[in-house]
Formats: C-alpha cells, structure tokens, sequence
C-alpha cells in the first residue's frame, strides 16, 4: 500500500480570523468618513418610515464605540450625524403626535435619545435660596423650663 504524496507533510495550526473582522475593525480614512456620512443622510431621508438610526449602523456593522470614534475625528461627519439626530427626533415626535404605534414607546426613545424630560432644566446660574437655622449651644433664660409647682 503506498502512502499519499502529501502524507509525511506537517499540518499547518488554523489561525480563526473572525467571520467579520475585516468590516467591524475597518480602519476608517477621511474620505471612508465622508462618504459613510453622506450614505447616512441619503438612507435616512429616502424614507420617511425609517425613525431609528441606529438602524442604519446595525445594517453597516458599526459599533456606537466607532461611531464614538467617528464623531471625535471629523466634524462634517457630527454635523451630518447631528441633523440625522434631529430628524430622528422630529419624525419620533410627528409619530407620537399621530399616535402611531405604541406612544409610551415613543415617549420612552424621545426621553432617552432626544434628552427630553418632563420637569424644568434648573438654571444653574440662578440664584438659590438658602435658609439658614442658628441653633445655641445653651438654652437663653427665657428658654429654660421653670419649676411652677
């Protein structure tokens, strides 16, 4: 019986290399930023039903700690990630107001994606008021119980 031509050959290890680690790990140049920034705008307005923008990093495989990244390196993409915000706000509170869908819902994402709060911001630059009690260490005369019998 004669042994395969490739039979005495060492096995090489198998290095994994993750599934998608070319896409989660890209290495994102200037111009990758502004073309994904532009591609962000267009998707969100080409439809008006499309209300959460994470959405469109979820499809794209775009962790929040890139986008993080993202928005720290380029100010035309936090402009344009910040009009995304507005829209997703403004069409959050349009579907609310036409009590489409769940409306504790809709209130939920704006409290926690738009800030909104239902009690008054304080000014921290107003002044407070401050009551102040001075409590004596020992009791005045007129103060001190007195023994009427």
């Amino acid at each position: 019986m004669t042994k395969p031509p490739n039979a005495n050959a060492k096995k090489r290890a198998i290095i994994h290399i993750g599934k998608y680690e070319k896409e989660v790990l890209k290495h994102w140049t200037p111009e990758l930023i502004k073309a994904l920034a532009d591609d962000m705008l267009d998707w969100f307005r080409a439809d008006s039903s499309r209300i959460w923008l994470q959405d469109y990093f979820n499809d794209r495989l775009i962790s929040r700690n890139s986008i993080t990244r993202i928005l720290n390196r380029d100010s035309y993409f936090a402009e344009i990630y910040t009009i995304c915000k507005s829209i997703q706000e403004s069409r959050l509170f349009h579907a609310g107001f036409r009590a489409e869908g769940n409306i504790n819902q809709v209130i939920f994402a704006l409290k926690n994606v738009s800030k909104w709060r239902n009690e008054p911001k304080e000014d921290p630059d107003k002044e407070q008021s401050v009551e102040i009690v001075l409590r004596p260490k020992q009791l005045a005369e007129s103060d001190k119980p007195t023994d009427n019998k």
